[in-house]
C-alpha cells in the first residue's frame, strides 16, 4: 500500500464515508483509491474532525475489522480508531473531482517548472555572456602585448573549455 491522503470525508449520523487517494498519482492502478464506509459511527462529528488532519498528514496504514477502522498517520504514536456497526473497505477508481484535483496539481507543478527553467536559462545565458566577455578581454590583452604570456593563454584555454561545457549542459 502506498501512502494515502484523505480526499473526501462525508459524515452523517448513519454513515461515515471516507476516500483516501495515493500521495502520488497512480495512473496504471485499477483501484488506487481506498474507500471506507463506517455504518452508524460512534461520535460521527468528532470522527470527522479527527480525520481532517489526514488531508495534509499521510496515512501509512489502514486496518479494518467488521466493526472497527484503525488509521495510522506518518507522525502518529497511536492509531486513530473509529467504530461503528459495520466497516467496509474497498479499492475504487479515482472520482472526477479527484482527477481534476490531480490535474490542477500537475498544472501548478508544470507552471513552476517552466518558471524555474526560464530563470535558469536566463542565468546560464548571463554566465555564457560573461565568459565570452572574459575571453574577448583576454584576447585584446594578448593582442596589445608584445611578448607571449603562457598564463594568459592558459586562462583563455580554460575559459574556452568552461564555455563548451556550459553550452553542452
Amino acid at each position: 500500500m502506498s501512502w494515502l491522503l484523505l480526499s473526501d470525508c462525508r459524515a452523517t449520523p448513519e454513515r461515515l464515508l471516507l476516500r483516501f487517494v495515493p500521495e502520488c498519482f497512480e495512473p496504471d492502478s485499477v483501484g488506487p483509491v481506498v474507500e471506507v464506509t463506517v455504518d452508524h459511527p460512534e461520535g460521527s462529528a468528532a470522527a470527522g474532525e479527527a480525520l481532517d488532519r489526514f488531508r495534509e498528514d499521510v496515512v501509512i496504514s489502514i486496518d479494518a475489522t467488521s466493526r472497527e477502522l484503525r488509521l495510522l498517520g506518518e507522525l502518529d504514536d497511536e492509531e486513530t480508531v473509529l467504530s461503528g456497526t459495520s466497516v467496509s473497505v474497498r479499492n475504487v477508481a479515482y472520482s472526477a473531482d479527484e482527477l481534476m484535483s490531480i490535474a490542477r496539481c500537475f498544472h501548478e507543478q508544470l507552471g513552476q517548472a517552466s518558471r524555474d527553467k526560464h530563470r535558469l536559462s536566463t542565468r546560464l545565458g548571463n554566465v555564457e555572456h560573461f565568459i565570452c566577455e572574459l575571453m574577448e578581454r583576454a584576447a585584446r590583452r594578448s593582442e596589445l602585448s608584445t611578448k607571449a604570456h603562457p598564463l594568459a593563454e592558459a586562462r583563455a584555454d580554460v575559459l574556452g573549455r568552461v564555455l563548451v561545457k556550459l553550452r553542452e549542459s
